[in-house]
């Protein structure tokens, strides 16, 4: 009894040494895939655009061409909202002669993919000079698409609008396009291998998500802050936070076994937004007023309490903020690989 009491330790001794070896092993060569997941204009693809930057040469002529298209393109979509919003709301009294001559030049000839020509540089000049506009944007932010990155191209149209333009790194994360279809991003660090899985956040995209959910090590799901007051563009009724809030359970069900880390993003609109306006419009059991660390402490809370492991990580940036977002990389990396170790590669499929 003895002897076989003795050879069975030492069999359990070799298998434990061939798991350890065998983990070692996969730590050695490991390939991390992380799912980006959010709702539309959420900030999960600029978070992808600074992954490329931190670990990767940047982008190429072609992309950096393809972004100046995106960006002209952002800032005539703007002024179309509007010329759009003035005509509706019946406020056109409040504008210059010139402004009001410019809105039907546009109203009339310009579409999102209208080339620069001299007259559209000229009109969109004007507009953006009358201070009535910028008082009217800033009071109306929750109507606009891209509010915070439509005031900065505005405010940078001379330099935007010229032949020779190259846009910069701040110019490139606030560009903004509807992400549609799977984008992967690949980088290797020493012994690892990224996989970033970038998918579009509209309600007409999610059913693309399904192809992307398996072998997959953790997900970086992004909430915007600032869209609390703000309704979808699909139905034009659904809170955006309570669509982000809903979305999250939801993904917790079907990966119920995964590391989650939470970025919430667009830090300094919601800074400047909660000013004015209260959580209230969206948490109607928020009672600590226009108080941003109370506002975000509570919003943070709300998604904490609907996921019940501890796999899970919250941060909150600006994704425009490269340094910060490098920063946030390095310290969730470890947390990648290990979660790699033991993905989940059979999701939940919810009940």
């Amino acid at each position: 009894m003895g002897a076989f009491c003795s050879g069975g330790s030492e069999d359990l001794r070799v298998i434990s040494n061939a798991i350890d070896a065998q983990i070692n092993k996969d730590r050695k060569k490991k390939s991390v895939k992380i799912l980006l997941l959010g709702t539309g204009e959420s900030g999960k693809s600029t978070l992808a655009k600074q992954a490329k930057i931190i670990h990767d040469t940047g982008f190429t002529p072609d992309e950096r061409d393809s972004i100046v298209r995106t960006i002209i393109s952002n800032v005539m979509e703007g002024i179309l909202t509007l010329v759009s919003l003035v005509k509706r709301e019946g406020v056109r009294s409040s504008f210059k002669p010139e402004t009001l001559e410019e809105m039907d030049f546009f109203a009339n000839n310009v579409t999102s993919e209208t080339n620069l020509s001299n007259t559209v540089i000229q009109a969109t000049t004007t507009i953006w000079a009358d201070p009535a506009v910028k008082d009217y944007l800033q009071k109306n932010l929750s109507k606009f698409k891209a509010s915070d990155s439509l005031r900065y191209y505005l405010d940078n149209w001379e330099g935007i609008s010229k032949p020779d333009y190259s846009p910069t790194l701040r110019d490139i994360l606030l560009a903004r396009t509807r992400s549609t279809g799977i984008t992967e991003y690949r980088f290797q660090e020493a012994n690892v291998s990224y996989l970033f899985v970038d998918v579009g956040g509209q309600r007409s995209e999610r059913k693309k998500w399904i192809h992307c959910f398996q072998d997959v090590s953790a997900i970086i799901f992004c909430v915007a802050l600032s869209e609390y007051d703000q309704v979808l563009e699909e139905d034009k009724f659904t809170n955006r936070m309570e669509e982000a809030y809903n979305l999250f359970k939801e993904m917790l069900i079907w990966f119920s076994n995964t590391r989650f880390i939470i970025v919430f993003t667009k830090e300094d609109l919601f800074r400047e937004k909660i000013s004015r306006v209260d959580l209230k419009t969206c948490f109607p059991s928020y009672t600590d007023g226009c108080d941003f660390e109370k506002a975000r402490a509570f919003i943070e809370d709300h998604f904490k309490k609907a996921c019940k492991s501890d796999k899970l990580n919250v941060y909150t940036i600006n994704t425009t903020d490269t340094e910060r977002v490098r920063s946030i990389l390095k310290e969730v990396k470890p947390l990648l690989i290990d979660a790699s170790v033991g993905y989940d590669s059979c999701p939940n499929s919810p009940k």
